[in-house]
């Protein structure tokens, strides 16, 4: 494991945390998973809410707006589902 992949996935599990104490206002439980799959760290960060977050265009003298801008750019792939209790992001960060 790279000293890359790491910095990337608490990047990431930092973000999107984030995110759901600034925008769910009923989370009172998150839930952050880690797992290994097919040789890959995987992330999947659950709350409450079902509603799927849009990433925003921040502009350059903006402070907020791009987390999920660095998620996407920080994993090989990340993606949103909904889970009949809320949603979980599921990314995958980049090792390199």
């Amino acid at each position: 494991m790279t000293s890359r992949l790491i910095d990337n996935a608490i990047s990431v599990v930092a973000e999107l945390s984030n995110n759901v104490i600034l925008h769910v206002q009923n989370a009172t439980r998150i839930q952050v998973v880690v797992f290994r799959e097919a040789g890959r760290i995987c992330l999947e960060v659950w709350d409450p809410s079902d509603e799927i977050p849009e990433a925003r265009r921040a502009g350059d003298e903006d402070t907020a707006g791009r987390g999920l801008a660095m998620v996407e750019a920080l994993c090989e792939s990340f993606e949103w589902r909904r889970d009949g209790h809320g949603k979980i992001a599921r990314a995958v960060p980049c090792a390199e």
